[in-house]
Protein backbone atom coordinates (compact mmCIF):
# COMPACT_ATOMS: atom_id res chain seq x y z
CA UNK A 1 0.00 0.00 0.00
CA UNK A 2 0.97 3.71 -0.67
CA UNK A 3 0.73 4.46 2.80
CA UNK A 4 3.56 2.14 4.34
CA UNK A 5 6.08 3.59 1.77
CA UNK A 6 6.51 6.75 3.50
CA UNK A 7 7.27 5.03 6.69
CA UNK A 8 10.75 6.52 7.65
CA UNK A 9 13.83 3.24 7.83
CA UNK A 10 14.28 4.26 11.42
CA UNK A 11 10.56 4.60 12.80
CA UNK A 12 10.24 4.85 16.62
CA UNK A 13 7.30 2.48 16.43
CA UNK A 14 8.17 -0.38 14.06
CA UNK A 15 4.76 -1.36 13.32
CA UNK A 16 5.67 -5.10 14.00
CA UNK A 17 6.27 -4.37 17.22
CA UNK A 18 3.12 -3.24 17.95
CA UNK A 19 0.38 -5.38 19.41
CA UNK A 20 -3.35 -5.94 19.00
CA UNK A 21 -5.00 -7.80 16.34
CA UNK A 22 -5.51 -5.27 13.36
CA UNK A 23 -3.79 -5.98 10.06
CA UNK A 24 0.31 -5.17 9.74
CA UNK A 25 -0.97 -2.68 6.86
CA UNK A 26 -3.53 -1.07 9.50
CA UNK A 27 -0.63 -0.55 11.72
CA UNK A 28 2.07 0.48 9.59
CA UNK A 29 -0.67 3.61 8.25
CA UNK A 30 -1.02 4.33 12.25
CA UNK A 31 2.70 4.27 12.39
CA UNK A 32 3.28 6.43 9.18
CA UNK A 33 0.64 9.18 10.16
CA UNK A 34 2.35 8.77 13.87
CA UNK A 35 6.02 9.64 12.25
CA UNK A 36 5.30 12.16 9.49
CA UNK A 37 2.86 13.69 11.43
CA UNK A 38 3.72 14.01 15.22
CA UNK A 39 7.38 12.56 15.64
CA UNK A 40 9.05 13.51 12.74
CA UNK A 41 10.92 17.05 12.86
CA UNK A 42 8.98 19.60 14.60
CA UNK A 43 11.39 21.56 17.02
CA UNK A 44 8.95 25.01 17.40
CA UNK A 45 5.81 23.33 16.94
CA UNK A 46 3.42 23.46 19.68
CA UNK A 47 4.03 20.16 21.84
CA UNK A 48 7.53 19.09 20.30
CA UNK A 49 8.38 18.39 23.75
CA UNK A 50 5.62 16.30 24.65
CA UNK A 51 5.00 14.04 21.52
CA UNK A 52 8.39 11.99 21.74
CA UNK A 53 7.03 10.36 25.46
CA UNK A 54 4.42 9.11 23.25
CA UNK A 55 4.40 5.31 22.25
CA UNK A 56 2.04 3.23 20.48
CA UNK A 57 1.56 0.04 22.13
CA UNK A 58 -1.58 -1.40 20.18
CA UNK A 59 -4.06 -1.14 17.85
CA UNK A 60 -7.51 -3.62 17.84
CA UNK A 61 -10.50 -3.98 16.22
CA UNK A 62 -13.32 -5.45 17.18
CA UNK A 63 -17.26 -4.99 16.06
CA UNK A 64 -19.47 -3.18 18.68
CA UNK A 65 -23.75 -3.09 17.94
CA UNK A 66 -22.75 -4.26 14.58
CA UNK A 67 -20.28 -1.30 13.76
CA UNK A 68 -16.46 -1.60 13.49
CA UNK A 69 -14.65 0.39 16.46
CA UNK A 70 -11.11 0.91 16.76
CA UNK A 71 -8.58 1.44 20.15
CA UNK A 72 -5.50 2.46 20.34
CA UNK A 73 -3.02 2.40 23.10
CA UNK A 74 -0.55 4.59 23.68
CA UNK A 75 1.89 5.06 26.58
CA UNK A 76 4.01 7.52 27.83
CA UNK A 77 5.99 8.30 31.70
CA UNK A 78 5.52 11.69 32.78
CA UNK A 79 8.75 14.16 32.36
CA UNK A 80 9.25 17.58 33.41
CA UNK A 81 7.87 18.55 30.02
CA UNK A 82 4.38 17.94 31.00
CA UNK A 83 4.49 19.66 34.38
CA UNK A 84 2.43 22.49 35.87
CA UNK A 85 3.78 24.30 38.31
CA UNK A 86 2.51 22.04 41.22
CA UNK A 87 4.81 19.21 39.58
CA UNK A 88 1.61 17.20 38.40
CA UNK A 89 1.17 16.94 34.39
CA UNK A 90 -0.51 20.36 32.96
CA UNK A 91 -4.08 20.41 32.06
CA UNK A 92 -3.66 21.81 28.59
CA UNK A 93 -0.63 19.15 28.34
CA UNK A 94 -3.61 16.20 28.91
CA UNK A 95 -5.84 17.66 26.21
CA UNK A 96 -2.43 17.62 23.81
CA UNK A 97 -1.95 14.06 24.79
CA UNK A 98 -5.16 13.44 24.18
CA UNK A 99 -5.78 15.29 21.16
CA UNK A 100 -3.24 13.36 19.13
CA UNK A 101 -3.96 9.42 20.59
CA UNK A 102 -7.68 10.57 19.24
CA UNK A 103 -6.42 11.61 16.20
CA UNK A 104 -4.78 8.32 15.80
CA UNK A 105 -7.40 6.21 16.17
CA UNK A 106 -9.23 7.67 12.60
CA UNK A 107 -5.65 6.10 10.22
CA UNK A 108 -6.03 2.40 10.38
CA UNK A 109 -8.65 1.99 8.27
CA UNK A 110 -8.83 4.72 6.34
CA UNK A 111 -7.26 7.59 4.01
CA UNK A 112 -4.98 9.80 5.81
CA UNK A 113 -7.38 12.99 5.00
CA UNK A 114 -7.04 16.12 6.96
CA UNK A 115 -9.36 16.92 9.65
CA UNK A 116 -9.99 19.82 11.93
CA UNK A 117 -11.37 19.53 15.96
CA UNK A 118 -14.70 20.89 16.77
CA UNK A 119 -14.77 20.07 20.53
CA UNK A 120 -12.54 18.29 23.26
CA UNK A 121 -14.18 17.99 26.39
CA UNK A 122 -11.35 17.09 29.17
CA UNK A 123 -12.58 15.53 32.43
CA UNK A 124 -9.96 15.44 34.89
CA UNK A 125 -9.83 13.05 37.89
CA UNK A 126 -6.80 12.61 39.22
CA UNK A 127 -3.16 14.20 39.30
CA UNK A 128 -0.01 12.44 37.58
CA UNK A 129 3.30 13.24 39.03
CA UNK A 130 6.74 13.14 37.52
CA UNK A 131 7.63 9.54 37.03
CA UNK A 132 4.01 8.22 36.74
CA UNK A 133 3.65 6.15 33.67
CA UNK A 134 0.51 6.86 31.68
CA UNK A 135 -1.86 5.10 29.47
CA UNK A 136 -4.06 6.22 27.19
CA UNK A 137 -6.70 4.35 25.67
CA UNK A 138 -8.60 6.28 22.85
CA UNK A 139 -11.64 4.96 20.71
CA UNK A 140 -13.88 5.43 17.78
CA UNK A 141 -17.26 6.12 19.05
CA UNK A 142 -19.15 6.92 15.73
CA UNK A 143 -16.72 7.26 12.13
CA UNK A 144 -18.89 9.15 9.39
CA UNK A 145 -18.56 10.58 6.42
CA UNK A 146 -18.05 14.32 7.83
CA UNK A 147 -18.51 13.81 11.79
CA UNK A 148 -16.23 11.87 13.96
CA UNK A 149 -17.02 11.17 17.59
CA UNK A 150 -13.42 9.69 19.55
CA UNK A 151 -13.07 8.93 23.44
CA UNK A 152 -9.99 8.89 25.31
CA UNK A 153 -9.12 7.36 29.23
CA UNK A 154 -6.03 8.29 30.60
CA UNK A 155 -4.60 6.07 33.76
CA UNK A 156 -1.76 5.49 35.62
CA UNK A 157 -0.38 2.79 34.15
CA UNK A 158 0.96 1.12 37.54
CA UNK A 159 -1.77 2.01 39.50
CA UNK A 160 -4.97 1.17 37.27
CA UNK A 161 -6.12 5.14 38.65
CA UNK A 162 -8.30 6.89 36.15
CA UNK A 163 -6.39 10.22 35.71
CA UNK A 164 -8.62 11.76 32.90
CA UNK A 165 -11.56 11.10 30.74
CA UNK A 166 -12.37 13.02 27.15
CA UNK A 167 -14.36 13.42 24.50
CA UNK A 168 -13.30 14.06 20.97
CA UNK A 169 -15.27 15.55 17.94
CA UNK A 170 -13.91 15.97 14.75
CA UNK A 171 -14.96 16.67 10.77
CA UNK A 172 -13.59 16.37 7.58
CA UNK A 173 -13.87 19.73 6.29
CA UNK A 174 -15.47 20.74 3.27
CA UNK A 175 -12.72 22.04 0.46
CA UNK A 176 -12.29 26.34 0.89
CA UNK A 177 -13.82 25.50 4.82
CA UNK A 178 -10.64 25.99 5.81
CA UNK A 179 -9.98 29.95 6.20
CA UNK A 180 -8.64 31.56 9.07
Amino acid sequence: MAFVSILPRMSRHPAASILGNADPASKARVVAWWDRYLAGPSSGQFGANVKPHLKIVSVDVFAQHGTDVVEIVHEAKVSEDFLNCNNVVHGGCTAFIMDICTTSVLFPFSEQRMNVSLNLDVIYHAPAPLGTRLRIVSTSVTLNARILTLSCEMYDADRGTLLATGKHIKMYPRAGDAKL
